[in-house]
């Protein structure tokens, strides 16, 4: 399933993908970032520039400030086919500025998927902001995420952003991105493959092969850091595939 990156040149671009290819990752989430409303489209110009030597499937999303979220960015988000926005939060009263009831109306057609991101140290501070947070994402039937950081976004979490099933499992109209694992019985592990009950620990193990779409970019210790080959992924409709048990809930 995808993870989230930051890089900033090619070189950072090429080891961190590396790193993520030998984990078995096939797709990532990366984020433009801007400062200024008026700098958004210069902003995704960049990145996607620098995701052009990409190997792995990626999709664009946004970081902001908390003074940004307001619905004239969410349409441009619509426009742009961004559907996710990572808000930078280091306030609680600039929190409670924010045109909630606005913002929910202009998801209406265009549910982007808002992942809140701490600037503070203070752990009280923190806690209020995240419980306030909440407060408002349920009120206002706004869908957020919390950042997995190197880990996998969940399945419920890619269905909210719009992209499951394309990535995230191997179904019909989903790219065919899989992992292959050596697992050698011998005396020590015997009982473990024969207890079909228990489940192997893949998040701990790394993959012999991995695959992207019609690509091997991995074979034992070889990886196919391949510049280009790479796809964005564009979102026309987030939460089209959000199961109806999720999409009664507010959040989660």
């Amino acid at each position: 399933m995808p993870k989230a990156i930051e890089q900033s040149s090619f070189q950072q671009l090429k080891q961190c993908q590396m790193e993520l290819i030998r984990e078995g990752c096939t797709s990532v989430i990366t984020y433009a970032k801007t400062e200024y409303e008026r700098q958004i489209a210069t902003s995704l110009k960049i990145k996607k520039h620098l995701m052009i030597n990409s190997t792995l499937d990626y999709l664009i999303g946004l970081t902001i400030p908390l003074s940004l979220l307001r619905p004239t960015v969410i349409r441009e988000c619509k426009r742009q086919k961004i559907p996710i926005l990572e808000v930078k939060i280091d306030s609680l009263d600039a929190l409670r500025l924010v045109p909630w009831d606005h913002i929910s109306q202009m998801m209406v057609t265009y549910p982007v998927v808002l992942v809140p991101r701490l600037e503070t140290d203070d752990k009280k501070i923190a806690k209020q902001i995240v419980n306030l947070w909440t407060f408002y994402c349920i009120q206002y039937r706004i869908q957020t995420e919390d950042s997995p950081g190197n880990s996998s976004w969940s399945k419920e979490a890619l269905q909210k952003i719009g992209l499951y099933p394309k990535k995230g499992d191997l179904l019909v109209s989903s790219d065919f991105d899989y992992q292959l694992y050596l697992h050698k019985q011998t005396e020590e592990n015997k009982a473990f493959f024969l207890d079909e009950n228990k489940k192997l620990d893949y998040d701990k193990r790394e993959p012999e092969i991995v695959a992207l779409r019609d690509r091997i970019i991995k074979v034992n210790q070889k990886i196919d850091f391949n510049p280009g080959y790479g796809r964005q992924l564009v979102i026309s409709t987030p939460k089209r595939f959000l199961t109806i048990d999720a999409a009664g809930k507010a959040i989660y």
